[in-house]
């Protein structure tokens, strides 16, 4: 089945601070001329609750879009994004999920980004099909009825639900759509030991999870064995 300029879109968005929602995300060029169902949870205790948050809203949409509060939405984009999920569902009709940027089944890296200011600009011909995503833009069919792990907290999620759809038969895949990730954690150590410690709980109950799947690659980090999270998480240096 098609996309098409009238599939119905949806925006989520966990917040917790309104000033980088406003100067991020609700400024995005994209969004000044375009009027969308818009879903923003603020405090959450997980991604999960903000997504079944959206499910739950009554609102009729085809898909919702999960973004970060700290996403720019370049001007064009909702056009850029019908016309790649068209392309996209001509050759995968049951795609379930898709993303911006992410890692293919033999870990290689695939999508266009500006992260941090940094454009990442990934060699993989697009759209290709994903194993895991990155958390910041992750779009998400309704009638998948995809959900996130409220285990997970906030991380790891986006490649949860990838492999969780791939366990139902369902494809995930990484399409050109490039916009801006402003994130304010640091790309590399130190990181604050509140980080370490959160990241570390969501990191070993989704290597305990997907133990059968192993090795597992994400855009942070490998699960290459059942303790490598431990082993891994331990070895970050810490900001005090």
């Amino acid at each position: 089945m098609m996309d098409s300029p009238d599939t119905k879109l949806g925006i989520v968005c966990a917040a917790s601070d309104t000033g980088t929602l406003r100067r991020r995300l609700l400024a995005s060029p994209a969004l000044q001329s375009i009027s969308l169902p818009m879903v923003v949870v603020y405090g959450a205790p997980n991604a999960a609750v903000v997504l079944d948050t959206a499910y739950s809203s009554g609102f009729d949409v085809d898909w919702w879009l999960w973004l970060h509060q700290d996403v720019i939405l370049p001007e064009g984009w909702f056009d850029s994004f019908h016309k790649q999920l068209a392309r996209a569902l001509e050759r995968w009709p049951d795609l379930a999920t898709v993303s911006d940027y992410g890692l293919t089944a033999d870990g290689r890296r695939a999508g266009i980004l500006l992260d941090r200011g940094e454009l990442l600009r990934e060699e993989l011909p697009l759209p290709c099909l994903a194993r895991s995503f990155d958390e910041h833009l992750i779009g998400l069919r309704v009638s998948a009825g995809l959900r996130f792990d409220p285990e997970l907290g906030f991380d790891l999620y986006g490649t949860d639900v990838v492999l969780c759809a791939d366990k139902t038969g369902l494809p995930a895949a990484v399409l050109p759509l490039y916009c801006e990730h402003w994130s304010s954690t640091p790309k590399s150590p130190p990181f604050s030991k509140g980080l370490i410690s959160r990241y570390q709980k969501s990191a070993t109950y989704f290597e305990r999870k997907w133990q059968a799947a192993l090795p597992i690659a994400t855009p942070c980090m490998s699960f290459d064995f059942v303790g490598s999270a431990m082993i891994q998480c331990n070895a970050l240096s810490v900001l005090d």
